[in-house]
């Protein structure tokens, strides 16, 4: 058998890169990557968010879409990074 074409058509190089690909590489810690990403620090320790059940529309008579839990995050000011100029949303 040839080290450039087997008889199927495949390379040993496409042998040697299917199985590399059932390799996991573990990290021994989590890695905190806020300071890189250009979110405000702000943005990210101090949010709140309240979570309720809306009460029902007085139009309603039934109970669809009335039981179920909603969350809402405070609303902050627009960021811009100032390395790719992004804006937030």
């Amino acid at each position: 058998m040839s080290s450039i074409t087997a008889a199927t058509g495949s390379t040993d190089v496409d042998k040697k890169e299917n199985e590399n690909k059932g390799i996991t590489i573990s990290v021994p810690d989590k890695v905190d990557i806020s300071s890189i990403t250009g979110v405000p620090e702000e943005h990210v320790k101090t949010r709140t968010v309240r979570i309720f059940v809306p009460a029902v529309n007085s139009m309603q008579s039934g109970t669809y879409n009335s039981r179920r839990w909603r969350m809402e995050f405070d609303e902050r000011e627009r960021w811009e990074n100032p390395l790719m100029g992004w804006t937030s949303t």
